[in-house]
Order: C-alpha cells, then structure tokens, then sequence
C-alpha cells in the first residue's frame, strides 16, 4: 500500500548503542541522499517528517544540517520546529526564501548559515508591528474585513472592495 504522506519512514530502523564511557549513542538509519535519515516531528499536524541531515560539529555540540540544496515550507516548520504558520509569517523576512511557482522553498546554505544564527534580530518586534499599524491608521488608512482588490488604498469604510464585487454567478449561489 503506497504513502500518501510527503516522507515514508526508512526500512531499517532506529537502533541505540552504549559508549564504553555510559553514554547512550542513537544509530539512525543512512539517508537515501547521504548522511542520516532523522525524524523530525511537524507542530502543526503532528506527523513525523524523515530528513536527510548530515551533523556538523558546532561548538562542541553537534548539530544536522538538512543534505538538500532546498527544502518545501513544511519540511523547514519541521526543521526548524515551529508550526507552518508561524514560518508563513516569518517567510518575508528571511534570505533563504523563494518560491517556485507559488511553492514556498528555503535554501538550506542560507538558512543554516545567514537566518538561523540571526533569527532574533531578523524578525520584526511585535512592538514595532504596533507601533507601525498606529502610524498607518494616522495617516487615515482605514483596514475593514473582507478582501481588497489588487492595488487598493484602502481607503473606504463598509462594503466590498469596490474593484472586487461579485461577479453574477457568485450572487447566484449566495441565494
């Protein structure tokens, strides 16, 4: 019976060792792409996702470093250990970003070595997102719920979008 999840897990299993000196060693399976293949769980749906890491001495500690030259928005939620969403809102702020089509990918090199080390600094304070919504509602920027045509100031008070009315189909089905 095939997967339909994004990973299937290896065939050979997680094994555990013990060092000489007490300590217990994890043995995971080899990746398909080289390096380990390491269980990564997803904050969002609570599924497993198996990535191809390679460890990297940092520090003194050791840390995995995905083998891949890109990986999709869910993997790096995963990789990263933070819910989809949160990455979402993070996305415009990090260098590692791109899109193929309207996939969402991030370069593992820049996310490893540029935004992870400067997470903290590179997103925005919700102070500082606050302080911005009040000046734009100053200036006269009224936001009211609903979808905004491309391009709109956003400017008007109630109602639709006037560039984004209903087509007549829509009218119909609402009946």
């Amino acid at each position: 019976m095939p997967s339909t999840r994004c990973c299937t897990p290896p065939s050979i299993k997680l094994t555990a060792r013990l060092r000489p000196d007490g300590h217990v060693v994890k043995e995971y399976p080899p990746g398909r792409l080289g390096g380990e293949c390491r269980p990564f769980p997803d904050r969002t749906t609570g599924e497993t996702h198996w990535i191809d890491v390679v460890m990297i001495a940092d520090g003194g500690q050791e840390r995995p470093v995905p083998v891949e030259t890109f990986i999709e928005a869910v993997h790096a939620a995963a990789f990263l250990g933070v819910k989809l969403s949160t990455l979402y809102a993070w996305a415009p702020h990090l260098e590692s970003t791109d899109y193929r089509g309207s996939l969402l990918i991030f370069y593992v090199d820049d996310l490893v070595n540029v935004d992870m080390p400067q997470l903290a600094n590179r997103l925005p304070r919700r102070r500082d997102v606050e302080n911005e919504r009040a000046l734009r509602a100053a200036a006269g920027e009224t936001l009211r719920p609903g979808r905004h045509a491309q391009g709109c100031p956003r400017d008007h008070d109630r109602g639709r979008c006037p560039s984004n009315r209903p087509r007549p189909r829509e009218r119909e089905k609402k009946r």
